[in-house]
This record gives C-alpha cells, structure tokens and sequence, in this order.
C-alpha cells in the first residue's frame, strides 16, 4: 500500500482547513479496488483538526496519526470521536 505522509505543520499553515471540532464522523468504510494511498501524519501534539475536511478529499483512502506517548489523552479522544485510527510510536 501506498502512503502520502504529510507534516502537522504543513496542514496548520496559511492554507490550513477549517477545525471539525463540531462536525460528526461516521467510521471510514474502505473499498478494497481503491488503490489511492493513505494519508499518514506524524505528530504528537494533536495539532491537527481538521481530519473530517481532509477525509472528504478524493485524494487517499483513508487516514492514519501517527502518536506517541507524549501525544495529550485529549487529542487520542478526539481522534477516536473522529473514527481516526492512530499508532501510539515512540516517546515523543
């Protein structure tokens, strides 16, 4: 499988997407055909809101965070609110 891995930073720039604190999210369904890759982001800070905006991009086939253990408890709630699957890596 393909994976396109996108820096927090790069996606909290000046072209940032709006936050999706409010929107909800229904878990992510994969089409087994769809060889689009899957969009990676590394970052242990939670500084990325806007995962449901970037779901409904047509260009990966599904999302994955990269945490550590060092990523706030908080953070690891809203992604699981979101249906955003992660890797807990590392210390920081």
């Amino acid at each position: 499988m393909d994976v396109t891995l996108v820096g927090s930073d790069t996606l909290n720039g000046p072209e940032k997407l709006p936050e999706n604190y409010l929107t909800e999210s229904k878990p992510h369904v994969s089409d087994p055909a769809d060889s689009s890759p899957l969009l990676v982001i590394p970052g242990s800070h939670g500084m990325v809101k806007s995962w449901i905006s970037l779901r409904k991009l047509p260009y990966w086939q599904g999302m994955l965070a990269l945490c550590s253990k060092a990523t706030p408890k908080e953070h690891l709630y809203y992604l699981s609110t979101k249906h955003i699957d992660y890797i807990i890596a590392g210390d920081d």
